[in-house]
């Protein structure tokens, strides 16, 4: 057993927050990418890539009777930068502990704000980090308004009692020894859940186990061979163990594995590890998967099938048929999404599913007024799915979260860019022959009366249109009619029994009569639904 447990730690925000320089005041071990290390990272003067560092304490008694002698805490440095908010997406996939770090003479900004939603998105403990203190000169009133408009703005997310700690990187100021002493005594007491949420996650695989690496990079090393490095989410790893690179097709025994620098012969969930292999491709190897063999965890596939539900920051419309950034594990890319509603939270490819024209802002839709029915009205407690078309095959890890965003929105209106999220629930495999789903589009189409002949028979218009005057076949669709009298608003059902004339106007026969007198406001609707297959 490897007598470290580790503990995935990542550094969130916006722009210039000091992420970086926090990461340097916490680590005491350096992997090979690291504080900027990418040579681009160093010409631009910002972080461009994941970086990976750790530092150790002592197990608390809990872990320790557990086997554990120390625990390490993994520092991952994403981006900050608005461009790279696909890095950032792909960084909070692999930690267990969120550090929103916010530079407090500025506030919440606009990638702090989104790196807040991927936290809610991703169900990730936080802690905010009120970086920068020693700029604010300990000016306590200023100190502390600042710190109240944070935690305002804060009211408004998920986090409505975070924990903030003030902090300093500059060694001098009271804020750098005592933000970091209790950094280090709150990271040590959410150290017990992320216990107990691995043990539940190996409990929930026991039996099958099914290995799952997600890789970040990989370099050679002569006379060794190659040391791909990664992040264990599900199974475990150990020394001469046969795994498969799904994307390069190749299956190759592990020779050796290190955890910053030290050598480990076993690696379970949770762990950093760099692993060795001879005879791989390392320049085509860097953001992929390691799995077992033939493992079904993932997959190539072209379409899928996810359970969505809408960012409430989100201000724009999401319509059928719209492209969005779909990020998914470590892959990403432009896709064309249709929204569908679902009775059941199983997708099954042979069912039959509702067309959803515009993904709703609520989750929670109350059914319509029966007056007020317009086109695609939503039931209560309906599920909302979206089949996701991506231009070619992806290698993608199933049951994974995904975040759809749009990246061509200007940065210069501070507006979210994450519209939607979910879970996938269903890959088509790239090689599967029929890809289409059965979807019915439910068209409600308003029936103006021309006149009654009687309590339950009536001459309508309204189904003529500049194309045709011909609504012969509309002949025995059914229609349904709202109107109002004493006791509130009635409905009763009908049918077009026949067409009459030649302009388009059909007769209307109702199950029951109508106080046509007391109902000025009455209104027919005809219901048609056309189904095909996308």
């Amino acid at each position: 057993m490897n007598c470290t447990f580790n503990v995935n730690v990542g550094l969130f925000g916006h722009i210039d927050a000091g992420k970086t320089a926090i990461a340097k005041s916490l680590s005491e071990t350096l992997s090979t990418a690291c504080f900027d290390k990418h040579p681009e990272s160093r010409e631009r003067g910002i972080t461009i890539d994941l970086g990976f560092s750790a530092f150790k304490t002592e197990s608390p008694g809990f872990l320790r009777r557990t086997g554990y002698n120390s625990v390490q805490y993994t520092i991952v440095d994403c981006p900050g930068h608005a461009d790279f908010i696909r890095t950032i997406i792909g960084g909070a996939e692999i930690i267990d502990v969120m550090l929103i770090v916010i530079d407090i003479n500025k506030g919440i900004q606009t990638q702090t704000s989104e790196c807040i939603i991927i936290g809610e998105i991703l169900n990730k403990p936080m802690i905010i980090l009120l970086n920068k203190v020693d700029l604010i000169r300990c000016e306590r009133d200023r100190l502390d308004d600042a710190t109240r408009k944070i935690s305002h703005r804060l009211k408004s997310t998920r986090l409505k009692n975070p924990k903030m700690i003030l902090l300093s990187t500059k060694r001098e100021s009271p804020f750098f020894t005592d933000g970091f002493a209790t950094l280090h005594a709150t990271l040590q007491d959410m150290t017990a859940d992320i216990v107990q949420s691995r043990a539940q996650s190996e409990l929930k695989h026991l039996g099958e186990s099914p290995i799952l690496v997600y890789t970040d990079h990989c370099f050679p090393i002569k006379g060794k061979g190659s040391i791909v490095t990664g992040t264990v989410l599900q199974g475990s790893l150990h020394v001469d163990q046969l795994v498969e690179m799904p994307s390069l097709k190749i299956r190759r025994n592990i020779k050796s594995m290190q955890s910053f620098h030290a050598e480990i012969r076993k690696a379970s969930i949770g762990d950093r590890v760099g692993i060795c292999f001879k005879d791989i491709p390392a320049e085509r190897i860097e953001r992929t998967y390691i799995t077992s063999v033939n493992s079904r965890t993932i997959c190539f596939s072209k379409r899928i099938i996810m359970r969505v539900q809408r960012v409430r920051y989100y201000s724009k419309s999401i319509s059928f048929g719209n492209q969005f950034h779909i990020s998914l594990g470590h892959s990403s890319s432009v896709a064309r999404v249709k929204f569908i509603i679902s009775s059941s939270e199983c997708f099954d490819k042979n069912a039959h599913y509702t067309f959803l024209h515009t993904l709703p802002e609520d989750d929670n839709v109350m059914i319509q007024d029966a007056c007020n029915l317009t086109e695609g009205g939503i039931k209560k407690h309906e599920i909302f799915l979206a089949i996701v078309d991506f231009p070619r095959p992806l290698l993608l890890p199933k049951r994974a979260t995904a975040l759809a965003t749009k990246l061509d929105s200007s940065l210069s209106l501070n507006s979210c860019r994450i519209a939607f999220f979910g879970t996938v629930c269903f890959c088509f495999e790239a090689f599967d022959v029929n890809q289409t789903v059965k979807i019915s589009a439910v068209k409600r189409k308003e029936l103006f009366v021309d006149r009654w002949i009687d309590a339950t028979k009536c001459i309508c218009k309204g189904l003529a249109n500049n194309h045709t005057k011909d609504a012969s076949h509309f002949v025995g669709e059914s229609v349904q009619c709202f109107y109002g009298d004493s006791e509130g608003v009635r409905s009763t059902a009908g049918k077009i029994n026949d067409t009459f004339g030649q302009s388009g106007k059909v007769k209307v026969v109702f199950e029951n009569p109508i106080r046509i007198q007391n109902s000025p406001d009455l209104k027919i609707f005809m219901t048609i639904t056309k189904t095909k297959r996308i």
